[in-house]
């Protein structure tokens, strides 16, 4: 067991990267298993979970060398990415499906900015990487705002004001992110900055949100499965996966109250489950997916995850590599 060690946090993680690892291999097999995606849908909360995970853990931290910090977040979260992106560069090149324009956004897909590009070639799974980085590049900023000793009633007219408002820009000035997404940081690290994760309060308070997640996922289905409303049925899933994952992130962490045991398992997700998700879509899904390639589609998911946990290991030592010659270097 590992001091200070929050092993709550680390069995969400856990979890979290499996629902998205399944929530890819259930999309390749929805050709073949017509219904899945009902399911793909919501294993998408997985990876709301993530974000929650990083607006909790910052809201009861103080970042006092702003520069530095960033810096520092930025490169451990990018490296990976770059490194991710020149190997399947490099794969590419052997097969010959390759381009400079391929290329260039591999790298810039890394850098952060996939969320940016309209033709996202194999980094789609890199978009979370531009919005966690919004997060942190505002969290110097937000981390001002005293919600513990305003009011609730003035809390909660601000936390409102904040969604609606930021909702209302985004469409204003037509910025190519989704504001329902990148909330799905702010919205733990604001109520969880304001009320204790552990207190009563904060239960009943999750209570009412979960009500309101459930009224809201009824509301979803009809919209997106029965009566399809446009585009504005997507705007009500996205919002609906938002509430619904920051609820679950919650019900998950209470449960967890007892566990104390920081095992072997727990220390292998922490220290994998970021690459995994880098990782994991090169061979599970889009056109390299092995599940597609192998006449066996159990056959392709085990080879699958066998490569994507390989990758992951082979990432984690390149970027270690790296620090050390940068270390060197400096």
């Amino acid at each position: 067991m590992i001091v200070n060690k929050d092993v709550r946090i680390s069995l969400i993680r856990m979890i979290s990267t499996v629902m998205v690892v399944v929530l890819h291999i259930f999309q390749q097999l929805e050709n073949t298993f017509g219904n899945l995606h009902y399911f793909t849908d919501w294993l998408n909360l997985g990876l709301v979970m993530f974000f929650c995970i990083s607006g909790f853990l910052y809201s009861n931290r103080e970042i006092k060398e702003i520069y530095k910090w960033l810096k520092h977040r930025y490169y451990e979260i990018s490296l990976p990415a770059v490194v991710v992106s020149i190997l399947t560069i490099i794969v590419f090149t052997f097969i010959g499906d390759i381009s400079l324009k391929k290329v260039l956004a591999a790298i810039f897909s890394g850098l952060g900015g996939e969320a940016f590009l309209k033709d996202s070639w194999m980094f789609i799974q890199l978009w979370f990487l531009t919005y966690i980085l919004v997060f942190y590049f505002t969290l110097p900023l937000i981390q001002k705002i005293n919600c513990k000793c305003k009011s609730d009633v003035k809390f909660w007219i601000f936390f409102i004001l904040f969604l609606g408002l930021g909702q209302i820009l985004f469409l204003t000035i037509d910025i190519p992110l989704s504001f329902g997404v990148l909330i799905r940081a702010y919205i733990p690290y604001f109520l969880f900055k304001r009320y204790n994760i552990d207190s009563n309060k904060t239960t009943k308070i999750m209570i009412c949100l979960s009500m309101l997640s459930v009224i809201a996922i009824i509301i979803t289905i009809f919209v997106r499965y029965i009566y399809i409303i446009g585009s504005l049925s997507e705007i009500i899933f996205i919002y609906t996966q938002t509430l619904s994952g920051c609820v679950l992130f919650f019900w998950l962490y209470r449960f967890f109250d007892k566990v104390k045991n920081y095992n072997t398992l727990l220390k292998i997700s922490d220290r994998y489950s970021y690459n995994i998700y880098l990782t994991h879509c090169l061979f599970i899904g889009y056109n390299t997916s092995l599940i597609k390639i192998c006449d066996n589609i159990f056959v392709g998911i085990i080879l699958a995850l066998v490569l994507t946990g390989i990758s992951s290991v082979a990432v984690r030592y390149i970027v270690i590599g790296l620090k050390k010659i940068k270390r060197i270097g400096n």
